[in-house]
């Protein structure tokens, strides 16, 4: 529903060419921390709407869990970048490519007005600033080689791949919780 949508090539290709143009050497460096940054502003945005006022709880509530189950996907992916499963390189681009998806749709959605979030308005400019900042941010302090051109091509669509099955995962979950809550109150 929100992550459904796919990024402007505009933007993955400005992120690209700063993850070409800014390659060291040194291979000691760990996803993990990288990711910490986009996590840390996702629950500074996400976070506080949960407790306060917003106009419409069930597409606020969709949100938030679209995004855990993103935010968990991505964590798949470090996964397996930690533990030598797939290249550093792959998996660095693919982060990159999620967090530009991540904050471009949040943008997107924020900027409609629907009031989804609390300081909604806020959230929006920093989900716009984000989506080009951040993964440019987090480009200049990936090391390691370049990918593999045609790992490269595949990694561009990370974002949206991993959108759409945390898009599948969140209905599947909702219509689960729906058939429970059904079956719980014929019970009674």
């Amino acid at each position: 529903m929100f992550y459904d949508c796919t990024s402007p090539w505009l933007l993955k290709a400005a992120v690209t060419t700063v993850f070409l143009l800014t390659r060291t050497a040194a291979m000691n460096f760990s996803p993990t921390r990288l990711a910490a940054l986009p996590f840390a502003i996702q629950l500074a945005m996400l976070v506080p709407s949960q407790v306060l006022d917003v106009r419409d709880r069930r597409r606020t509530t969709t949100l938030l869990v679209e995004s855990a189950m993103m935010a968990t996907l991505v964590c798949g992916i470090l996964y397996l970048g930690e533990n030598k499963h797939l290249p550093l390189a792959d998996v660095s681009l693919a982060l990159h490519m999620c967090t530009l998806h991540v904050f471009y749709a949040q943008s997107v959605a924020l900027m409609r007005g629907r009031r989804l979030l609390a300081a909604e308005t806020l959230c929006a400019w920093v989900a716009i600033v984000g989506s080009f900042v951040v993964p440019s941010l987090m480009v200049m302090y990936t090391p390691g080689p370049i990918p593999e051109t045609r790992a490269a091509v595949l990694v561009l669509f990370s974002g949206e791949v991993l959108g759409t099955c945390a898009v599948i995962a969140t209905r599947l979950l909702i219509a689960v919780a729906d058939s429970y809550e059904a079956i719980m109150t014929r019970r009674e």
